[in-house]
């Protein structure tokens, strides 16, 4: 029965095979079947990956996928399922099953495509384009913006509002308001990534692919008097996402920009493009930006190379060595590495003494000449000399901890 309802969209066959393969499966409840097939993935969806649900999956997608196109009416117990939007939404979204994802995203992209291909008057249902792009385009606001498993959901989002696009009668995308949302979500949007070598930010990508494919599909957004992304939009892009560099006050692993990995550095790059084409005064405002990024930067450094420059992928930090110090270098890594060492270390505070407080502010001081006015003064040497080992020592375990430097 399996093999038979596929080959009922096989295009291969004759129009007597077709009618024998009718009679073969006629006995079929249909509805009860596709009921069944639902209840499958959904159950698979939800629990642990493993081959076993990936298999039946992969054949409950494809059977369910003849049926709907073998009977065009049964899409209207496909749009009855039980909690349909949190049906897809799981299954896309929140699978922990990339093959279950990524195989629901094939059947449900297929679907919406293959049925222009069903005869008028066949179906008196909804074409699945106007059923699914709606529940899609409103999760988008609902989105975990931490989630690493949406990749699905926002490859069958770009596919249906391409669809959409170039099928107006179908389903007709209120671009502008879609444009606003996502320039607001992207604005709002947390740090997510890391590091350069950490799993890519899954969200803001989608959201920066998103926006790019409707500035590609809806060119009149792109004029001034519509489109939301001004100066400030551009802006937004070039530094909170590529450029901006941590500070003091923000640093860590949450630290600026919010794109880091490759992946989603491309993804921005590719919407600062799209922002700036065939809008001079966005592309001039973004030349602006690159020349004061550009000039600010000392000529010594213009041959940088971030590959070579940043933190390893194994989230250590080196200590350059100065040409003797390799065996002091190699004590300090080790009493790093030493938690309860580490961790005391940095919980004290040498900066109690008001004496080294003033001492400190200045860097360029001699510290040789100082320490014998010290002396001279009666006050405590060797105390002064403590405290600022420690304050070193504090300053070396902060870098080797917080640095995104190689060393």
């Amino acid at each position: 029965a399996f093999r038979s309802v596929l080959q009922l969209n096989d295009p291969t066959s004759t129009t007597s095979n077709f009618f024998g393969l009718k009679n073969q499966v006629s006995w079929l409840d249909y509805p009860a079947l596709v009921r069944r097939l639902l209840d499958i993935i959904w159950l698979a969806s939800r629990e642990s990956p493993s081959y076993i649900n990936e298999h039946l999956v992969a054949q409950s997608t494809t059977l369910l996928l003849s049926c709907l196109l073998s009977k065009p009416h049964m899409i209207e117990n496909f749009y009855n399922f039980e909690s349909l939007n949190d049906f897809i939404l799981q299954v896309l979204m929140h699978s922990e099953d990339e093959f279950i994802r990524n195989r629901f995203f094939t059947i449900l992209r297929d679907l919406c495509q293959m049925w222009s291909h069903v005869s008028e008057g066949e179906s008196k249902f909804d074409h699945p384009l106007q059923r699914i792009l709606p529940m899609l385009l409103d999760a988008l606001v609902s989105i975990n913006p931490f989630s690493r498993t949406c990749e699905s959901y926002f490859l069958l989002l770009n596919e249906l509002l391409h669809h959409a696009a170039y099928h107006p009668h179908l389903f007709r995308v209120h671009s502008l308001d879609l444009v606003q949302n996502l320039s607001s979500l992207i604005k709002e949007h947390p740090i997510v990534e890391e590091s350069e070598n950490e799993f890519p930010d899954r969200v803001i990508m989608g959201f920066l692919e998103t926006l790019t494919t409707l500035l590609n599909l809806f060119p009149e957004l792109k004029q001034q008097e519509l489109t939301p992304l001004d100066q400030t939009f551009v802006e937004e892009i070039f530094d909170k996402c590529l450029f901006e560099i941590p500070s003091a006050k923000c640093h860590g692993t949450r630290a600026p920009p919010k794109c880091k990995t490759r992946e989603a550095r491309c993804d921005a790059f590719n919407l600062l493009r799209e922002v700036v084409s065939s809008f001079p005064e966005n592309y001039r405002f973004l030349i602006n930006l690159v020349q004061k990024s550009h000039f600010g930067v000392p000529r010594l450094e213009w041959g940088y190379s971030p590959s070579q420059e940043q933190r390893s992928s194994t989230g250590y930090v080196g200590i350059k060595n100065l040409g003797c110090t390799c065996y002091m270098n190699a004590l300090l890594q080790h009493l790093f590495m030493i938690p309860h060492f580490r961790q005391g270390i940095l919980a004290l505070d040498p900066m109690d003494d008001e004496l080294l407080r003033y001492s400190l502010l200045d860097s360029d001081r001699d510290n040789t000449s100082y320490l014998n006015t010290l002396e001279e003064n009666g006050l405590d040497k060797h105390k002064y000399e403590c405290q600022l080992l420690v304050h070193q020592l504090q300053t070396m375990f902060v870098s080797l901890q917080e640095s995104q430097k190689q060393a």
